[in-house]
């Protein structure tokens, strides 16, 4: 049976556990990680690869959320104990997909979670009409399609990738889930994993656990206020449910910071106070 791979930068019995997004990998958090654990010492750190990305390769199909959550369960109490969640983009919606799955149980230590700039709702609303596609990700993933592999250098491969139309940075970023393989350099990621998982991600409703979390659990969810994907509804809805949550304690409260998409690469600094700001105190069952 396939397992997760991990990292963990910190030891501790109470852990805050990354995730990245889709096409991404655990190395994408790893100099965040470890400015996190250096500024909470009380805290264990870990970074996870979420299947088919990274090192956590050889997973059955079907690839969605519900697979995802049914991983992360499998790990707990082996590779980390669970006390906290940060997850970005496609791992945002993981972690607030567990919170709404009564394998949630499991993690006995989780009071805290952590979205980051992912779209709650599905691709389509119920009346038909389509949101906007998580336009970062979907652009890249067709730059992708064009890339030779092996590609014969990182350099080759931003090159590449700002031909598509992509920018540098991003460029760059991507650079980060190379993997050496002969001739040159390959994904550390399953593509066509990645799409099937992004189709699950776009079908998934996860706007109730925002709205109306469990009681036992404090949701915090962080919106990249660059980023392309955000309707002027889904906006609205967000500020709602953040307004509720500050006057009454109840739902998730809701942030914004100033940066794209993904904003730890982007924004780290401006992240990483959120995050210190936001975390509770260890002996703590609630949120700030």
């Amino acid at each position: 049976m396939a397992t997760l791979a991990t990292n963990r930068l910190q030891a501790g019995d109470r852990d805050v556990v990354l995730l990245h997004g889709i096409l991404g990998s655990r190395r994408n958090w790893h100099s965040f990680a470890a400015r996190l654990a250096a500024a909470r010492p009380d805290l264990g750190v870990v970074t996870v690869d979420i299947r088919n990305h990274g090192d956590s390769q050889g997973f059955s199909p079907p690839h969605g959320l519900d697979a995802c959550v049914a991983d992360l369960v499998a790990s707990e109490g082996q590779a980390f104990s669970t006390w906290a969640i940060v997850g970005h983009s496609f791992g945002g919606k993981v972690a607030l997909r567990l919170a709404q799955s009564p394998a949630r149980r499991v993690m006995r230590q989780l009071v805290w979670l952590a979205a980051l700039d992912c779209t709650p709702g599905p691709a389509a609303d119920a009346n038909g009409s389509t949101a906007p596609a998580s336009a970062e990700v979907t652009g890249v993933i067709a730059a992708l399609r064009q890339v030779p592999r092996p590609v014969v250098s990182r350099e080759a491969m931003v090159s590449t990738l700002s031909a598509a139309g992509l920018s540098p940075a991003i460029g760059q970023w991507m650079t980060t889930n190379l993997r050496p393989v002969e001739g040159g350099f390959d994904w550390r990621f399953d593509l066509d994993a990645a799409v099937a998982m992004l189709a699950d991600y776009s079908a998934i409703d996860v706007w109730p656990t925002l709205e109306a979390p469990p009681p036992e659990l404090t949701v915090r969810f962080l919106r990249a206020g660059r980023a392309a994907r955000w309707s002027a509804a889904d906006v609205q809805r967000l500020e709602t449910i953040d307004a509720r949550a500050r006057a009454t304690g109840v739902g998730a409260r809701v942030d914004t910071l100033d940066a794209g998409h993904w904003l730890h690469a982007e924004a780290p600094d401006a992240l990483l106070a959120w995050l210190l700001s936001a975390l509770p105190a260890v002996d703590s069952r609630q949120g700030a």
